[in-house]
């Protein structure tokens, strides 16, 4: 079983980047925790989207999330230090986190954290902490924005149908915007454009150890080479 950890600026961006990837970890074992960062402009606010996340929990099988209530142009000088200590509890072996150009200020922020938190919760700081983790890879997910250099993709075909629902459960935010359309839009495009699925998520892929081990060497996209070329198999990625 492999340890999954999620970081997401919003309540919903975990689904509309990788939801059926965070279904896919699920059935084949591995743990996915999600770590939330704004939840809300007020505590009614707040509170509708955490009970909409709670449910998006229950429907996935997420095993756990935090809340960390924060508004990220503000984010505390402690959360990294809280991070860290969340990521070295969960033993988290893969970390998500938006990609640097998404075309929103604060998912650009979480990725230029989830940067930063790689080497730091993989290296010797915050000693005093309890716990290890040797996080393999960071992956970046596109919400706003598509990916301009894909390094690889993942065919979610036979996780369309469960994706589009878990974003439709946010209904506070799709009866504001279609999210479950054009999130599914987008990973049809990726998908069948590649040559690749009918349906798929794309990532980029930085500060990896061990890849050929993670993905195996045939998967891994050469340059000039199309993205179809660039898929990988989780089952390649669970432990032992």
């Amino acid at each position: 079983m492999a340890n999954v950890t999620i970081l997401a600026p919003h309540i919903d961006d975990e689904s509309i980047g990788m939801g059926g990837s965070i279904a896919k970890h699920i059935d084949l074992g591995n743990a996915v925790r999600v770590i939330f960062f704004d939840s809300g402009r007020d505590g009614i606010e707040m509170k509708e989207r955490e009970s909409e996340a709670e449910n998006v929990m229950a429907f996935l099988g997420i095993k756990d999330a935090q809340f960390l209530r924060g508004a990220i142009p503000y984010l505390h000088r402690s959360i990294p230090e809280t991070i860290v200590g969340l990521l070295r509890q969960y033993s988290t072996d893969f970390l998500y986190a938006p990609h640097l150009n998404d075309g929103d200020s604060e998912h650009v922020t979480i990725s230029e954290l989830a940067h930063r938190l790689l080497w730091m919760a993989n290296g010797n700081y915050f000693p005093d902490q309890e716990g290890k983790c040797n996080i393999k890879s960071l992956f970046l997910y596109e919400i706003h924005r598509p990916i301009n250099e894909v390094h690889y993709l993942e065919d979610i075909s036979s996780y369309e149908k469960r994706k589009k629902t878990a974003i439709s459960m946010y209904k506070s935010q799709t009866g504001r915007v279609k999210y479950h359309k054009s999130a599914i839009s987008l990973n049809r495009y990726r998908g069948i454009s590649s040559e690749f699925s009918q349906c798929a998520e794309a990532f980029q892929i930085f500060g990896a150890r061990n890849l050929i081990e993670i993905i195996g060497p045939a998967q891994l996209l050469t340059p000039g080479a199309p993205p179809a070329n660039a898929h990988r198999s989780y089952q390649n990625r669970k432990k032992s």
